[in-house]
């Protein structure tokens, strides 16, 4: 399957550079796989679309400020971004990201009693670092503490399509109001315009409102950049799922609506994981802890999921992928064939991007602060 089929045109002006004034306030597309059809909604009304009895699941990952930012002695500018949390996190030694350059060695002043020193330039922009307190190592047990010090010195990582610096406003809004459990990168999206008094109104309808933790990494910022998708090696991210989850999803097997592509991607992997073949009953109720490595694209089979909520996002991007796949996956169940038919899979493509289109023409905004979309 060819990645220029996952390409569109979304010009500049229709990027959401900072979030909406009131959380909350944004649009929503509703595509309704059923009828076919695109209709358009505040997020606020997300209740109408729902029967009430479902399991709703969000992703409470905390965003660390994982930007570090320098200049070297030249007065060029370095930028360190501090990579996700990972299962079995342990070590002084931090893996990064890096723009400008730098040489092993080399340490980078933050005060006057903290500073980071280059342990090792890795290739493809990647390096190693240690943090130093009066010149001393730092110890660190755990991503906590990388993370305690990132909230001193670190910036907001606003994804590069923003093309700003982080403002104060940021810390708050490029952050779930659940945020809890550190160790994400990147922001899970579309929970950002969720609201605590919507929490309230999906409650009172009767739908069940849940938690998980899927830490989100750099490499949801990148394209697919082979030709082929299936020849692209999905990047890993951390989850945990805890027992009482577990218990719900058991139950409420086909009936759960994920908040976001992270979310989807936790449900499925675990479905597969565990070997479940269909039959839900087959998952022992524990607490549960993986990386998820999962691709999911037009041709795959979604399991668990029956409704998506989702934004709207980048051209050859894995998020897209997964969203084209899942209606694929819906107009699949409903007309009872395989997943893998190529003219299903156009079709999906093109209902998603019109949808898209009439989005655009109604002046909806795209990508992390933008607009968001059901899909049923």
């Amino acid at each position: 399957m060819q990645t220029n089929n996952f390409d569109y045109i979304l010009p500049e002006e229709y990027i959401a550079k900072n979030p909406p004034q009131i959380r909350g306030e944004s649009n929503l597309l509703i595509l309704d796989t059923s009828k076919k059809t695109h209709q358009f909604d505040k997020y606020y009304n997300l209740g109408k679309y729902l029967k009430g009895d479902e399991l709703l699941i969000l992703n409470k990952t905390k965003v660390v400020p994982a930007r570090l930012k320098f200049l070297n002695p030249y007065g060029g500018k370095i930028e360190i971004f501090i990579l996700e949390n990972h299962i079995g996190y342990k070590g002084n030694r931090i893996e990064c990201i890096f723009k400008g350059h730098i040489r092993t060695g080399e340490i980078f002043e933050l005060s006057k009693e903290h500073s980071v020193i280059i342990e090792e330039v890795l290739p493809n922009g990647k390096c190693v670092i240690s943090l130093l307190e009066n010149k001393k190592f730092i110890p660190i047990n755990s991503y906590i503490d990388v993370a305690k010090f990132l909230e001193q010195y670190g910036h907001t990582p606003l994804p590069p399509y923003m093309k700003r610096e982080d403002q104060d406003e940021d810390k708050t809004r490029y952050q779930s109001v659940f945020a809890k459990d550190v160790g994400s990168v990147a922001a899970p999206t579309a929970s950002l315009n969720f609201t605590d008094s919507l929490k309230d109104k999906l409650t009172n309808k009767g739908v069940d409102i849940d938690f998980l933790t899927l830490h989100c990494g750099y490499g949801t910022f990148n394209p697919v950049k082979v030709d082929n998708i299936e020849q692209h090696i999905m990047h890993k991210e951390y989850y945990e799922i805890p027992e009482e989850l577990v218990k719900k999803i058991k139950s409420n097997y086909q009936n759960i609506v994920a908040v976001g592509t992270t979310v989807t991607r936790t449900l499925e992997h675990l479905y597969l994981k565990q070997n479940l073949m269909s039959d839900f009953s087959n998952l022992l109720v524990r607490d549960y802890q993986d990386e998820a490595d999962i691709f999911l694209y037009p041709s795959k089979k979604f399991n668990v999921v029956s409704k998506l909520i989702t934004n709207f996002h980048a051209p050859r991007s894995t998020p897209l992928m997964l969203t084209i796949g899942f209606i694929n996956n819906q107009f699949a169940k409903r007309a009872n064939i395989s997943p893998d038919s190529g003219k299903l899979i156009q079709e999906s493509r093109d209902y998603l991007f019109n949808g898209y289109k009439e989005a655009m023409a109604k002046g909806f905004k795209f990508l992390s602060y933008g607009d968001s979309c059901l899909i049923i």
